[in-house]
């Protein structure tokens, strides 16, 4: 026969609260945790190697460096030695 619906209910909640006592549940946090934080660094290098196989640091360097081009040659070295 089939237990009522609040005993099951009862059941299961207590098993819930037993696995959360439990250290396996612990671990199984901090593994979760860890391997999100590794898996963020791994796409954060992919994504900075993409980048800079398609030319976007060479061009900002290009273009934050293109400002003195115009100017004189005084102007290139004090932005050569005040960086």
């Amino acid at each position: 026969m089939r237990q009522p619906k609040h005993q099951r209910r009862e059941k299961r909640r207590r098993c819930v609260v037993a696995f959360l006592q439990e250290e396996k549940g612990q671990s199984t946090t901090e593994f979760v945790l860890v391997f999100c934080a590794l898996l963020a660094m791994v796409i954060a290098l992919i994504v900075i190697f993409q980048a800079g196989a398609d030319g976007v640091f060479v061009r900002l360097g290009t273009e934050a460096a293109s400002h003195t081009s115009g100017i004189s040659i005084l102007g290139m070295v004090q932005d050569a030695l005040l960086y």
